[in-house]
């Protein structure tokens, strides 16, 4: 009998258990994109059929279930629960509703609790707020990030501005200070 030896089309990671450092919260920022993008298709109408099957662009949803496989490897510290994430992804059909995205974000909460010292991490959910806010039920980013960061908006500015100034990107203060006044 063959072992079960896993194929990623879609993914631009493997299953491989030695990530490098910080790779953990590019592959959380790769999972929440396809949960989002997730229910903008299913809000979406139905797509004309393609000729050819390799014309047809790939549902978010078989992207997330490649995502859901490596969760595992990423996080080995929290492994049961990135199977049961595995395992919710796993069963549903094409569609995801919305209810089961909401629920699949607050399986995911432990998982940005340990990327949350990462500032690109907190810098990519502040601009995808919007969208964050539809996946958390109740509250919204903002309240989220009060339970990351106990500092506030304040230690989220200075964190984010901080990282990126000393990177070269002088003028991102004015961006980020927009983001985090969305918050409130």
């Amino acid at each position: 009998m063959r072992n079960r030896s896993s194929l990623f089309f879609h993914s631009p990671f493997c299953e491989r258990s030695d990530h490098p450092e910080g790779s953990q919260p590019v592959f959380l920022q790769f999972f929440l994109l396809e949960l989002m993008q997730c229910i903008n298709e299913s809000k979406a109408p139905e797509k004309t059929p393609s000729p050819f099957y390799w014309t047809k662009s790939m549902p978010s949803y078989e992207k997330l279930k490649e995502h859901s496989l490596l969760l595992q490897y990423f996080f080995p510290s929290h492994t049961s629960q990135a199977r049961e994430i595995e395992a919710i992804v796993q069963q549903e059909d094409k569609q995801l509703s919305l209810k089961d995205a909401r629920f699949l974000f607050t399986k995911l909460l432990p998982f940005l609790n340990i990327c949350k010292q990462n500032s690109p991490f907190i810098f990519f959910l502040l601009r995808h707020q919007k969208e964050i806010n539809v996946l958390i039920d109740p509250g919204n980013l903002g309240t989220l990030l009060e339970t990351l960061h106990p500092g506030g908006t304040d230690e989220v500015f200075a964190k984010i501005c901080n990282y990126y100034q000393s990177n070269g990107y002088k003028n991102i203060s004015t961006q980020v200070r927009r983001l985090t006044k969305r918050l409130s």
